[in-house]
């Protein structure tokens, strides 16, 4: 037969779930507020900003220069990449993993999202 569990043992037992889920929702806050913080690029920038004024990589960098001279855009902005196709960008020379994943990364710093 099963023992049945008492008012205090159940309360008890709930004092020490509360408790728990705080210092989990603790924990998650701490967490969160430490990821707004990792980021490799400057968050000092706009969409209005130039592409010069960040702090891309030189291949990253040039890459997008040489893909915005295609499209007759002579000083991109990064408000410009909403625009960029990576399918087309992919096409160009010396684009790679590398290059794609830090503008992901820059994508994701900035808030835009490019076309696909």
């Amino acid at each position: 037969m099963e023992k049945k569990i008492t008012y205090q043992e159940f309360s008890d037992a709930m004092a020490v779930v509360k408790k728990y889920k705080d210092q989990h929702l603790e924990n998650l806050n701490f967490i969160e507020s430490e990821i707004i913080n990792i980021t490799r690029f400057d968050i000092d920038f706009n969409k209005e900003t130039l592409l010069t004024d960040t702090n891309l990589s030189v291949m990253l960098y040039n890459n997008l220069k040489y893909y915005f001279w295609e499209h007759e855009i002579r000083q991109p902005k990064v408000g410009d990449i909403q625009n960029l196709s990576i399918q087309e960008f992919m096409l160009q020379r010396n684009v790679g993993k590398k290059s794609l994943s830090e503008l992901r990364d820059f994508c994701f710093s900035a808030g835009i999202i490019p076309s696909r």
